[in-house]
């Protein structure tokens, strides 16, 4: 066979695999397998090892499963709910308010485990039905959740700067520093946006009518605020001056993950069962290691 053809014939073999609903981690792995033996015989598979023995000593790789437990846990606490009301609490009366909601949380969730997928979850579930049943244009209420969607992919600790920084021998350190700056402007330039056009639209985006909120509720409700900000400086602050490394922060999110519900008092098996079940079944270990065999 062509050595042209090899990679267009394994990623057929690979998107086969996955259409018959095998798991991409072993999908990747029965792939890298089968066409190194096909192509370098036994030498395929000691390649294959070593490789895997170079990423299971990558240190930057640790903090992965670490962040993807922090958001495990928070997503079970109820937080984003939390975070939604203290939002809506203080934004509600302004035009667009609940699409500019949709990007602060994605921001906040971010930069808390900079997990993608359960920022997108946490707005689809929480603000989008509430976004449609307020009469706003649906393609606004997509939009902002998408576009909210991708700060955790530039916010610290960011999953892609991780990867990225041990695949290129870069400073993890330095990529979040440089992320934090980006990612608050683009939230900062979604919200304008969304005000602007939600402005120019009104007849698209009606005035959420949050209720009667008196300024002595709008203060009460900034306590929810506490136990995130209390995370992300945690994360990031240890971090930024120098007292962690990126790897060990992941250990420092997740202990401080577990001490806020702790004090609120959802400490519990089935909890925690949970909180285990999701994290495991992202496969995320999984697909890393199988991911780098099928690269070799």
């Amino acid at each position: 066979m062509a050595s042209t053809l090899m990679p267009f014939v394994m990623f057929l073999f690979l998107f086969g695999l996955i259409l018959l609903n095998i798991p991409v981690a072993f999908a990747l792995f029965f792939t890298s397998i089968v066409f190194g033996l096909i192509f370098w015989g036994w030498n395929g598979l000691y390649v294959t090892f070593q490789g895997i023995w170079s990423l299971m000593n990558n240190w930057a790789l640790v903090a992965l499963p670490l962040f993807v437990f922090m958001s495990a846990v928070l997503e079970k606490s109820g937080i984003a709910d939390e975070l939604f009301t203290t939002f809506y609490k203080l934004l509600g009366r302004i035009r667009g308010s609940l699409a500019v909601i949709a990007i602060i949380l994605g921001y906040t969730i971010g930069a808390m485990s900079g997990v993608i997928a359960a920022a997108i979850a946490s707005l689809a579930l929480i603000i989008y039905p509430l976004m449609v049943r307020h009469g706003y244009d649906k393609k606004l209420a997509i939009g902002s959740i998408l576009a909210a969607g991708t700060l955790p992919q530039v916010v610290p600790p960011s999953f892609n700067m991780i990867v990225y920084g041990s695949v290129a021998g870069v400073s993890v350190g330095k990529l979040f520093a440089g992320g934090l700056g980006v990612g608050t402007v683009m939230a900062i330039i979604f919200s304008i946006y969304v005000l602007v056009w939600s402005h120019l639209n009104k007849d698209k985006v009606p005035v959420f009518e949050a209720g009667e909120i008196t300024l002595k509720e709008k203060i009460a409700s900034l306590k929810y605020l506490i136990g995130p900000l209390a995370i992300i400086f945690g994360v990031l602050g240890s971090i930024f001056t120098g007292i962690a490394t990126p790897t060990e922060a992941s250990g420092v999110g997740a202990f401080l993950s577990l001490v806020y519900v702790f004090l609120r008092g959802q400490v519990n098996q089935e909890g925690h069962r949970r909180s285990l079940d999701c994290h495991f079944k992202s496969h995320l270990n999984g697909m890393l290691d199988n991911g780098r065999w099928f690269g070799i």
